[in-house]
């Protein structure tokens, strides 16, 4: 079960963009569209991650997502923070 101070957080940064860590070691930039307590996941739009070979490329950028099990910490960043381009490695 998710902590209620990070669904909080997650569902305060729709249609934001967000570093989200994950206890895997993977860190995503992304855009968060939705939060679902029903399914424990977050439906996120890719900007960058440090894990750029598990991502298939497609001539539409699909939409991703991730359990809330897997999430270690997630922060939000305002756009000026973000200064990759879509599709680009993320490098910590």
């Amino acid at each position: 079960m998710v902590k209620p101070e990070l669904l909080s957080k997650l569902k305060g940064l729709i249609h934001k963009e967000a570093r989200i860590k994950c206890f895997d070691g993977e860190e995503i930039v992304a855009q968060i569209l939705a939060v679902s307590e029903i399914e424990q996941d977050v439906i996120y739009d890719l900007i960058s991650t440090n894990r750029q070979f598990q991502y298939e490329k497609y001539d539409k950028q699909p939409l991703y997502r991730v359990k809330f099990e897997d999430i270690k910490s997630v922060d939000s960043l305002d756009n000026s923070s973000v200064e990759m381009k879509r599709g680009t490695p993320f490098i910590p």
